[in-house]
């Protein structure tokens, strides 16, 4: 019998009892049944499932065959989010630092708060990737303050609702053209339920403060 993994693009996670779905290539989300849930750990704890149960995960649009890679489903999302660095900093920093970053943050801003809504959200998050060089660094480097610190003054020119996801992708884009390797993360919280994303380096939450995400149970990360 055929086994059966998440599809790529799909990520979950368990809250207060409650299983999630996060499908990135159709951008919904979705909570699962208690039939389906009792079937996803069923799955979890390596066991066979019977055709009828197959079928259901398969239904979902959630899951895919294995067909020959591997066959024990990854466990829920686990990520912790422990420091920050917000970029809101009364420090004063070079004038030629903000001369080159300042109009970067504002260029890529422009570009993804404009593909929002317009363009395939899975496409998105591929051109926010783009930038990262091949020589990517992983650790932070010194002058990621005044980085973030230009990034957070563009972000005034931007003033919409539900703006956390271009402003992700384009922090996103806009550190790794100064090759620093990110991840992008998708957070949920079910009661009342809301969605929120940022980006996140190993365990420090960038751009924005550790209460800004401290609610939220990452879903789905993309590194």
């Amino acid at each position: 019998m055929e086994h059966v993994i998440l599809k790529q693009d799909v990520g979950y996670c368990e809250l207060e009892g409650h299983l999630y779905f996060l499908d990135v290539s159709r951008d919904r989300y979705l909570g699962a049944s208690a039939s389906l849930a009792a079937t996803v750990d069923q799955l979890l704890q390596g066991g066979e499932l019977s055709e009828s149960s197959r079928k259901q995960l398969i239904d979902t649009g959630l899951f895919v065959d294995a067909e020959g890679r591997q066959k024990v489903l990854e466990p829920p999302c686990q990520l912790h989010s422990v420091h920050a660095i917000t970029g809101r900093s009364d420090k004063i920093f070079p004038v030629f630092t903000a001369i080159y970053l300042l109009p970067c943050a504002v260029l890529f801003l422009a570009i993804f708060h404009g593909l929002i809504g317009r363009v395939h959200l899975r496409t998105i998050i591929h051109l926010s990737q783009y930038t990262l060089r091949t020589k990517s660094i992983d650790v932070l480097p010194s002058n990621i303050e005044p980085m973030l610190h230009c990034f957070t003054q563009a972000l005034r020119l931007f003033p919409r609702k539900d703006k956390c996801l271009p402003d992700a992708l384009a922090l996103r884009a806009y550190l790794g053209l100064q090759r620093i390797r990110t991840k992008l993360v998708f957070g949920i919280q079910p009661s009342p339920f809301m969605a929120h994303c940022w980006i996140q380096h190993h365990d420090t939450v960038l751009g924005q403060d550790l209460e800004a995400v401290a609610d939220f149970r990452a879903i789905k990360v993309v590194p």
